[in-house]
């Protein structure tokens, strides 16, 4: 189902649904986003990523290792 995600990386949302964190058992990292987890498997999966908010969020989750490099196209990545 979240095939997303790198290898040891893990997603729990936030129990008022203001977001979701993110946690990597490899190197103890977190991080989080004001972004549901479903609000961000529906733009993840979305065609037309035209919303800058949540595009940079993606890439900087990529960028951390969180998601995997092939969850957003290559030209968004930095």
């Amino acid at each position: 189902m979240i095939d997303f995600l790198e290898k040891g990386v893990f997603l729990h949302s936030f129990i008022d649904s203001s977001g979701c964190v993110f946690f990597n058992s490899d190197s103890g990292e977190t991080l989080s986003v004001k972004l549901t987890e479903a609000n961000l498997i529906e733009f993840i999966c979305s065609e037309q990523r035209s919303d800058i908010e949540n595009l940079a969020a993606l890439s900087t989750l990529v960028q951390k290792g969180f998601l995997k490099p092939s969850t957003i196209k290559e030209s968004y990545v930095e």
